[in-house]
């Protein structure tokens, strides 16, 4: 018939073939019953006498048969489950009203106890109602099913201790399925102001990454992506982060999930040095001494005015400076480098008129000369 065979370890239906041959062929009956390859028992549902077993039901309690038939079904449980199994049928007005699948915990022949499935149904044999029961040992599912709890608990601690943020979205949706517990640090909110929605991820990116963190997210989803942006914390601190993103297919093949891992590395960029070669004259500048958050202060030389960058642990500004450092290689006739440099900053100090010459990023990018008002 084809029918008793084991699917991902649940039993399709061998009580209904068994009723089939019930009603064809005491001969057919018997020939499924003896051959199946799931272990099953008839008991007297009155008595709890078990009257009948295949050879599997046998080889799965470790007792010969004539030690298995003949014995109470009572005796297949724990002494405190037999107790328990005959107060459930005093509830339910008899073993007929029982449920049709059962768990319980039953005892082998040499005492070991292990959880079993019950696929239960009464059926007619020779006039006479009895109790069909297959049984299925649940033993490997649920090592399976604790070794998955095990790993899933290992991820979870990981997880939770990471010092990165992880996240999965749908990739259909765009809806936020997991966000670790390494956000809060790093965005400086809770997890629950994105995945309870009460604030949408681009509110939390700088305004001015918004534009090209919405592209990136718009490329070939079939690909791993690779991004750089600011975020804006709730105290107005700003981070950088790189995220880095990839597909999750499912059994079909098809991408389902998104999934990713956005690092803090303010502190890797904190001091980044930019070299600059013009190609006109070949000069070389480079950035120097990055201080975000820092201040800049005026120091007083002789008879020129130069400034120098100030940061503080607990104090600081909105504003991010930096210095400039030209290279410049002085041949004859110079003679004195220090005197060509404070040479330099006094004509500076005239130009600025006895203040530092002063240039906003902004005024730079727009090609103007700053001025104090």
């Amino acid at each position: 018939l084809g029918l008793l065979w084991w699917l991902r370890g649940a039993v399709v239906e061998p009580l209904e073939a068994l009723t089939r041959a019930l009603g064809a062929s005491e001969a057919r009956y018997r020939e499924l019953f003896t051959q199946s390859p799931n272990p099953m028992w008839l008991h007297d549902p009155s008595t709890f006498e078990i009257v009948d077993a295949n050879q599997e039901a046998l080889a799965l309690y470790g007792a010969p048969r004539e030690r298995f038939v003949g014995r109470s079904v009572l005796d297949l449980r724990p002494p405190g489950d037999r107790d328990r199994f005959l107060a459930e049928v005093d509830a339910v007005g008899g073993v007929e009203n029982l449920p049709p699948v059962q768990r319980w915990t039953h005892i082998r022949a040499d005492g070991t106890p292990f959880e079993v499935e019950l696929r239960i149904r009464t059926v007619q044999v020779n006039g006479r109602a009895l109790r069909l029961v297959v049984v299925r040992d649940l033993t490997e599912q649920l090592a399976a099913e604790a070794g998955q709890l095990e790993a899933e608990t290992r991820l979870r601690e990981i997880l939770a201790h990471a010092r990165d943020c992880i996240w999965m979205q749908d990739s259909r949706t765009g809806e936020l399925l997991f966000l670790s517990q390494g956000f809060e640090p790093i965005w400086g909110r809770p997890v629950g102001d994105l995945v309870e929605g009460r604030v949408a991820f681009l509110e939390t990116v700088h305004p001015e990454d918004r534009a090209g963190t919405r592209e990136m997210r718009q490329l070939d989803p079939e690909q791993a992506h690779l991004e750089e942006y600011r975020i804006v914390r709730p105290d107005g601190g700003v981070r950088w982060i790189q995220d880095r993103s990839f597909p999750i297919r499912n059994a079909k093949g098809e991408i389902y999930r998104r999934a990713g891992i956005a690092s803090d590395i303010t502190d890797i960029i904190y001091d980044p040095t930019f070299f600059v070669q013009t190609q006109k004259y070949d000069d070389q500048t480079r950035t120097f001494c990055t201080n975000r958050g820092g201040y800049v202060a005026m120091e007083n030389y002789q008879d020129f005015v130069c400034v120098n960058g100030h940061a503080y642990m607990h104090k600081k500004s909105e504003n991010t400076n930096f210095a400039f450092l030209s290279k410049a290689i002085l041949t004859e006739p110079v003679t004195d480098n220090q005197a060509y440099g404070e040479s330099i900053g006094r004509l500076a100090t005239i130009i600025g008129g006895g203040k530092p010459i002063l240039q906003r990023f902004g005024d730079l990018k727009r090609g103007r000369r700053s001025t104090w008002n």
